[in-house]
This record gives C-alpha cells, structure tokens and sequence, in this order.
C-alpha cells in the first residue's frame, strides 16, 4: 500500500504545484502559515495547503467574532484555497490584500469574501484553474510520469481523474459565490494570452465587478511590488466582449470535452 500511495501522493503534489503555485522567485512564504488575530481580523500568511487550511479553520470556530481575513498568499494547493474560501464565505468576511494575493488566493479566497480591499501596495492577480486546459496545456512533470509507470500506474488517466476532482469543485464554488469561473483563465484565453507581458493577470475595477467580485482599491490599482518588476498584466474588457467570451468559452468547454469522465 505504501509503495502505491507515495507515486500517486507525488504526482499530485506535482499538479498542485503546476497549476496553483506562482512561481515568483522573488516572493516567499513559510510553510506553516502565520496566523495571528487582531480586534475582529484575523490575519493569515501562508500557502493555501490543506493543512493551512485546517489551521484557519480552527481558528475561525475559536474566534467566532471575526470579520475580516487580512492576506498574504502567493497560492498553493487548489483544494485547500478552496477550503479557506468556503469558510471566509461561509462567515462572510470581508478580506483585506496588504501585499499579495496571487493564483490560488486570488481565485478562491478573493472570490469568496463578502468584500475585498486591496490596500496601497496590494496586488491580486489569477494564473490559472481547472479550466485552464481549455486554453493552454497541464504539463505533467516527467518525473511524475516515470514514477507513476513504474508502480503501473496510468498517469494519463491519473491526470484527468485529477482534472475532473478539480474542476467539478471549482463548478460549485464558483456557483456558490456568484462570481464569474471565467475570471481565472481570460488572461489564457485568444485575444489576452498574447497581449501579457506579465507572468499573472487581472482586471480594472469595472471588469472585476462584472465578473462578480466586489473590489476596492484604497490607492491606484498596481501591476508590480514597489521598485520591483511588472508581475500582473491588467485587462480592461467592455461588457459586449465579456458576454462574446463567455459564449466562445463555453463553446470550447464543449469542443474538448476536456472534463468528460
């Protein structure tokens, strides 16, 4: 049993890693996640892991009176982002974004929350979901190939059954919090992919409230870490063009049958 699990364990800690995780050399967290309480906030540094995830929900049902998250994330584990996401949404707290909220945070923690504020120096930005495939590739790393085949694994089968995990739970997230799925792959997406020239993407003011999330920036919205480089890509898109992307989007959900079981 074992011998089995430790492959499987690896090659999704290996996905987690590709399609949650910024992989911003210049921004570090610790594993463990710093979780700290002030007044009615409680303030949380960290990945989104499982077990950060468990962490903050103890906390929550210790103090029951809490109101808002402050943040500080630069993603992680998708299933674990959306654990805190369920719980900020669940106890509607608003959340606050001092320094950063990036992929998984952004996607399922700013979603969640009954509002958000992005402070002066804040960023938020999306890099991708379970959609993702749609639009642009999931690579599997070798290494979690050449294991997986040598404990007989299929890491091909094991890959989608990873996908359809995935994105069946991102479906009733998304449809639980009301915001837009879409807000987590435009910037994959024709037409936005190849205007990036910045690693994450996000949205003005106007387009984050179109899509559902309801946004506010105490200063200028920024794309780059104070004297640092340009790290978030930022799309303005009109309402006649959100509703043509919806439309070509769910025509592609369809064409590739990306999520069939």
């Amino acid at each position: 049993m074992k011998i089995t699990c430790f492959p499987r364990c690896l090659f999704l800690a290996a996905l987690f890693l590709l399609s949650a995780c910024s992989t911003l050399g210049n921004i570090e967290l610790p594993t463990t996640p710093v979780i700290s309480l002030n007044g009615s906030t409680v303030i949380f540094n960290g990945p989104t892991s499982a077990k950060n995830a468990r962490a903050f929900a103890e906390f929550i049902n210790e103090n029951d009176f809490i109101t808002r998250l402050q943040i500080t994330s630069n993603g992680g584990d998708v299933f674990g982002g959306m654990d805190i996401g369920n719980i900020v949404h669940q106890h509607k707290l608003d959340v606050e974004v001092h320094d950063y909220c990036f992929s998984s945070c952004a996607n399922y923690i700013a979603t969640a929350a009954n509002t958000v504020i992005v402070k002066k120096n804040g960023l938020i930005g999306w890099h991708g979901s379970a959609l993702q495939p749609v639009f642009s590739s999931l690579e599997v790393p070798v290494y979690a190939k050449f294991i997986l085949t040598l404990s007989g694994k299929d890491w091909e089968q094991e890959h989608q059954q990873y996908l359809n995990k995935w994105y069946q739970q991102e479906v009733d997230f998304f449809r639980n919090t009301g915001v837009d799925h879409m807000i987590t792959v435009i910037g994959l997406m024709p037409g936005f992919k190849e205007r990036r020239d910045a690693e994450l993407f996000s949205y003005d003011v106007q387009t984050l409230k179109s899509l559902g999330l309801r946004i506010e920036f105490e200063d200028r919205q920024l794309a780059a870490q104070a004297g640092g480089e340009r790290l978030v890509q930022i799309f303005h898109i009109e309402q006649d063009t959100l509703a043509t992307l919806r439309s070509n989007f769910n025509d592609a959900l369809r064409e590739t049958n990306a999520f069939a079981d």
